[in-house]
């Protein structure tokens, strides 16, 4: 019941803030000589479409997957038309032609000037240019339209808003028609007043297809505390307290985040205000960002690094996210936190940014500090945060493509209707392997790995000499000189893999060398990889496969890890 009054209140109020210039070309058009019952169509004819508009064509909008900017894009159409109709006198007149062509397939007597059917059927077309001006009671009634959310407490909210608009409105309209009657005979026409009147129209139509208003409105809600519509404080106190959709809040500690982070819930929650970027040397593809300048869009933030398999796999989906919801407020941020030295460069990282064809913004973060803001530990890792700037959902990983973009689209306002497939199908089942002394896991070489000097080393051998290695197993051959988090290749370098997956790959680079080989021994066949620079190398692809890989390796390559696909 408050709602509903309120929603009354704002109805009203909204009639005496700028939203009613859109209406007032058509008003001076279709109020000539109106009598009272014309004005009562004409008012309930904007209601009757407006009502519409609220409630049923955000819903229709969201369901047929158009941009969520359509209707924005249909009354920056419409009001740039209204414009014209006042600037450009032929405009004017075939408009007032199209009307009167409309009311005369009526009966006579309810065609004519003042009849109410006419009035009902003139005001009709007008309602459209009223709605995107309107208050946050409209606003949630939209976002409940387009999220298939609409319920009694919707429709009769938005008949609230309705029936507080139809007194002033029809003031309004009587105005208009008295006005227009005056300033047609005192200015033969009115063209001295009217022309202005349809720049601004014009210029108001090119704000609102633009975005251009919604920065005005801001800028005026920020710095002069002011608002478009003068209930709007109101109105969004009613929102929160009566129609705000409870989210599940989880609360967590500094020691909950430093054990194991943010949960991944696999749903929408309200995890607490986001954390942050700091620590970051380089920015790509965008100015230095905020937290606090990206409020009122929705932020995707990938924890990225250019050599990881994983990583890369996400990168074609969050392109597609990038280039069909960015234009609705969706704001990717990439933050490149290296795993490896190299991927400290910013040099290298450009390029990798480069070739990978990512045109969302990318921040390099080469300390780790923004990932220690999040608690995180895993590449890739995607966080999302809403308008608001609170932290919503968290994905470790790849996969979850779908349950993310439904995600973002519950954000934006937008129905949850996204499908496809929630994960690429991926053959692997040998682990990472990294090749430093550090993480050297399932090494089985004869001896020992002797950090940071020259060594010669031997793989395991059966009794007629050949390779013998377990699944997943694997070790070097040859002279290496072998470090923290890589190998330095020397001679007669090799490494023996026994690998279990469809696609095998090794980060790389040459060392002090311009360029060196791998050459790759597998039942395939041979082939020769050449290392021009530090990445990722493929070094085979097809069908899964349970065998031998032997890598011959020229001196002064470093190697890193193995990871499958």
């Amino acid at each position: 019941m408050v709602l509903f009054l309120i929603a009354v209140l704002g109805g009203a109020a909204s009639v005496l803030t700028p939203c009613v210039l859109p209406l007032l070309p058509a008003i001076l058009v279709v109020s000539r000589e109106a009598g009272r019952s014309r004005v009562w169509g004409i008012a309930l004819g904007i209601e009757a479409s407006f009502f519409v508009l609220a409630v049923g064509l955000a819903g229709a909008i969201s369901s047929l997957g158009l941009p969520a900017n359509t209707l924005r894009y249909l009354a920056a159409v419409t009001i740039g038309i209204a414009g014209l109709v006042l600037i450009v006198p032929r405009f004017e007149a075939a408009f007032s032609s199209a009307i009167s062509r409309v009311t005369s397939r009526m009966p006579q007597r309810r065609a004519k000037g003042t009849g109410f059917a006419s009035g009902f059927l003139s005001g009709v077309p007008l309602g459209i240019v009223w709605a995107p001006c309107a208050g946050p009671i409209l606003a949630g009634i939209t976002v409940a339209a387009a999220g298939s959310h609409i319920s009694s407490r919707t429709l009769v909210t938005a008949a609230g808003y309705a029936l507080g608009m139809i007194g002033p409105l029809a003031a309004v309209i009587l105005g208009g028609g008295k006005l227009s009657a005056r300033l047609r005979r005192a200015l033969g026409g009115g063209r001295r007043v009217l022309a202005p009147m349809g720049a601004i129209l014009v210029i108001t139509a090119l704000l609102i297809g633009l975005g251009g208003l919604d920065r005005v409105n801001a800028f005026i809600a920020t710095h002069v505390n002011l608002t478009s519509t003068p209930t709007a404080s109101l109105e969004r106190r009613a929102l929160t307290k009566t129609t705000t959709t409870k989210t599940p809040s989880v609360h967590l500690t500094r020691a909950q985040l430093q054990a194991s982070g943010y949960p991944d819930l696999g749903y929408v929650a309200d995890l607490g205000a986001a954390p942050g970027f700091t620590g970051i040397t380089n920015w790509y593809n965008s100015k230095a960002l905020t937290l606090s300048s990206l409020r009122g869009k929705v932020v995707l933030i990938d924890f990225w690094t250019y050599s990881c398999i994983n990583c890369i796999r996400t990168i074609p989906r969050l392109k597609a996210l990038d280039a069909k919801y960015r234009k609705d407020g969706l704001v990717i941020v990439g933050v490149h936190t290296p795993e490896f030295a190299f991927e400290k460069d910013p040099g290298n990282v450009g390029r990798a940014i480069k070739s990978f064809g990512i045109s969302y913004p990318v921040a390099l973060d080469p300390n780790m500090a923004t990932w220690n803001n999040y608690y995180n530990e895993y590449w890739p890792a995607h966080y999302l945060i809403d308008k608001d700037g609170q932290l919503r959902s968290v994905h470790y990983g790849e996969g979850a493509y779908v349950q993310t973009e439904n995600e973002v689209r519950t954000l934006l306002g937008m129905r949850a209707s996204a499908t496809g497939t929630n994960a690429d199908v991926i053959n692997a089942m040998t682990p990472e392997t990294y090749l430093g002394s550090n993480r050297a896991e399932r090494y089985a070489g004869t001896g020992d790995i002797k950090p940071n000097v020259n060594a010669t080393y031997e793989p395991p051998r059966d009794a007629q000499g050949n390779i013998s290695l377990d699944s997943d197993d694997w070790s070097y051959g040859g002279e290496w000189n072998v470090g923290a988090e890589y190998a330095v290749a020397g001679t007669g370098a090799a490494i023996y893999l026994r690998f279990r997956a469809s696609n095998v790959y090794i980060v790389a680079g040459p060392a002090g060398s311009d360029v060196g080989t791998i050459h790759v021994t597998t039942t395939d066949g041979t082939k020769d990889v050449t290392v021009d620079g530090y990445r990722l190398y493929t070094l085979r692809t097809g069908a899964t496969a349970d065998e031998l890989m032997t890598l011959d390796i020229s001196p002064g390559v470093e190697v890193f890890s193995f990871t499958f696909g």
